[in-house]
């Protein structure tokens, strides 16, 4: 992790996200601007968090790791969301640990020195309210979609929404936790829809050929987003 400190660029990313709406309160006076690296967490499960993030550019993933140290995918965020904002803000634990997929910039709000503040700020706590409802209902969608559909549903779903352009090109491991299936299955899986000509295979990725068949098969799973 690293500061930037340039308050031009700072208040760009406020304004351009947005968020300024949601606080009664300058941001630009209390936030700053931090980068975070592929693979650098943000906020490790367990450990609370000193900052209050909101991520403005870049992605990341919500990681949780049971008891068995068995890793649970439970999704990707890309920018102009909060992250961590109930665990952060009283200071507990929290339970999902959150990962840079890409290099990512954050709004950071240094809880130590504005927690108060925040608490006293009701617009940022109606703010905080709605996401966390909408963050309740989507897992709870999102949940139910798992448990009712077949995996090749789970898996079109998610190929869509994490691939660029017609590449997909996210480790398959990851791929296997998020669709709750073993990695065994899921190769069986991919390699079905690369016989039926709906994905090629090409290096280290793979390559949408039919993104409407794919999109048909995906209609009964859930929308792989927090």
């Amino acid at each position: 992790m690293k500061q930037i400190d340039d308050r031009a660029r700072l208040e760009k990313y406020i304004e351009s996200s947005g968020i300024q709406a949601q606080f009664s309160v300058d941001l630009a006076d209390m936030a700053r601007l931090l980068q975070f690296s592929a693979g650098e967490f943000l906020i490790r499960r367990g450990d609370p968090s000193r900052y209050l993030y909101f991520l403005v550019e870049g992605k990341v993933k919500l990681i949780e790791t049971g008891a068995s140290g068995k890793r649970i995918l439970y999704g990707y965020m890309r920018s102009s969301g909060a992250l961590g904002e109930v665990a952060s803000l009283w200071g507990r634990k929290p339970r999902l640990s959150v990962q840079a997929v890409e290099v990512c910039l954050c709004l950071a709000i240094d809880l130590e020195l504005h927690r108060e503040a925040l608490f006293s700020d009701n617009r940022f706590l109606r703010y905080l309210c709605k996401l966390l409802a909408e963050r309740v209902t989507q897992l709870d969608n999102n949940i139910a979609s798992l448990m009712s559909c077949p995996i090749e549903s789970r898996l079109a779903a998610f190929i869509l929404e994490n691939s660029e352009g017609c590449e997909f090109r996210i480790s398959l491991t990851e791929c296997a936790e998020f669709t709750s299936t073993s990695y065994r299955h899921l190769i069986r899986v991919m390699n079905a829809l690369c016989d039926r000509g709906i994905l090629r295979r090409s290096r280290q990725q793979f390559e949408i050929l039919d993104r409407e068949q794919l999109t048909a098969l995906a209609e009964s799973a859930y929308a792989c987003r927090l």
